[in-house]
């Protein structure tokens, strides 16, 4: 139910759609890395949070999916794999605007 859930969201209302394929080829072409803070991810299942696990935010290495252009739908070529406090904390922010506040980060610490 929940994958179902979950696919629904992902059919844009225009654009091409998003499938299980194209995000397994979109986590293979990023090797599992967040663009953002070059964190090596891991995938949370419904498994882990069953049998002893405290959800996704146990862990700060989960992969999120994440809109690359927040202002469009989740769609072929706007999609990207972050570690889920990333995606929690650019919410509506533009990829530009994030990657710009990372820097800023860095260089501040």
């Amino acid at each position: 139910y929940r994958t179902k859930a979950l696919m629904r969201r992902l059919l844009p209302t225009k654009g091409k759609h998003i499938d299980l394929p194209y995000l397994k080829q979109v986590w293979e072409k990023q090797r599992g890395i967040c663009p953002y803070t070059a964190i090596k991810l891991k995938l949370f299942t419904h498994s882990k949070a069953k049998y002893g696990g405290s959800g996704m935010k146990s862990d700060i290495r989960y992969a999120s999916l994440d809109r690359i252009e927040s202002s469009k739908p989740y769609q072929v070529g706007n999609v990207q794999f972050v570690a889920w406090p990333i995606n929690y904390a650019k919410s509506d922010v533009s990829d530009k605007q994030m990657k710009r506040f990372i820097k800023l980060i860095r260089q501040n610490h």
